[in-house]
């Protein structure tokens, strides 16, 4: 959860240094199955100013931000029941490069091409149903920055 909120602020900060105002909230450390769902469904990486939401995804990946030379097929968006138990779908996902600190996106738009898969998730050790979305969905940060900018 701590190195997830650097890359929240990570994000932040390059959108205030596009002139978007944003918060990211701060970090809440939780123990109990209870609180694990409770902040499941109200969590918000970045809340925007003008009240949309954006999910930060760190990716233990190396890639550039021209979605065209993205190397693998698809990418992983969400857990499924993640997503699903969000009282707020966030308006865009935000996909960080942890090797070049590049940035990708995946609209939330998008999700009827998204598609599930189950899989053992490498780092809690449990079987995980994800969504996941074909490459040619994805965009480039500066479409975000300028979609924001205008207020399309």
């Amino acid at each position: 959860m701590t190195e997830g909120h650097t890359f929240n602020e990570l994000v932040a900060q390059r959108l205030r240094a596009e002139g978007i105002g944003c918060t990211v909230p701060e970090l809440e450390l939780v123990t109990s199955d209870a609180d694990i769902r409770r902040l499941t469904k109200e969590e918000k990486d970045i809340i925007l100013d003008n009240g949309l939401v954006l999910e930060v995804k760190s990716r233990n990946l190396g890639f550039s931000e021209d979605p065209s030379v993205f190397w693998q097929s698809n990418l992983y968006v969400d857990t499924y029941s993640g997503y699903e138990a969000k009282e707020v779908k966030p308006y865009a996902y935000v996909m960080v490069s942890q090797k070049s600190g590049n940035m990708l996106v995946v609209h939330s738009n998008t999700k009827e091409h998204w598609f599930k898969h189950t899989t053992q998730d490498p780092y809690r050790k449990i079987t995980e149903t994800f969504y996941k979305i074909d490459r040619k969905h994805l965009t480039t940060w500066a479409s975000l920055v300028d979609e924001l900018k205008s207020g399309r």
